[in-house]
């Protein structure tokens, strides 16, 4: 029988682990991680923006503004590595795609293609993270020591 893997609070030179951001995303649990907090905050200006179309202009101001802080945080926890620079971008994207997912769950129920499709983009993106805070996304990305 196959387990569930215990949920990682590990964190990667101070940038949270891909557990902890998804849940950051996912959830509306507190979490003192300033990019976490900057992570849910992206989750409810997609929303926003798919909610009230006629604030899209306004939603995209305030995402880049969460998107900069974000890469900022992260290039000062881990101040060596290039790859730093595009974790804001890939936060805010997971950010979509969990507001995504949520939505389409709720519209849909769990068995339905669209949700399906919408978590599996979600878990890619997860990965894609997970890969890009230990290092193994491109080696050529990374800064000399």
């Amino acid at each position: 029988m196959m387990q569930t893997p215990p949920i990682s609070t590990d964190r990667f030179s101070g940038l949270p682990s891909r557990d902890l951001l998804l849940i950051a995303v996912c959830s509306d649990k507190g979490d003192p991680d300033p990019i976490c907090s900057w992570a849910r905050e992206l989750v409810r200006l997609h929303r926003a923006r798919e909610e009230f179309p006629d604030t899209a202009t306004v939603c995209d101001c305030r995402r880049g503004e969460a998107i900069r802080q974000i890469t900022e945080l992260a290039c000062a926890a881990e101040p060596s590595a290039t790859v730093a620079r595009s974790i804001g971008l890939l936060i805010d994207r997971i950010a979509a795609a969990a507001e995504r997912a949520m939505r389409y769950l709720a519209a849909f129920g769990a068995g339905s293609e669209q949700m399906h499709a919408a978590w599996t983009t979600l878990a890619e993106l997860e990965l894609e993270y997970s890969d890009l805070i230990s290092g193994r996304f491109d080696p050529r990305e990374r800064a000399p020591s």
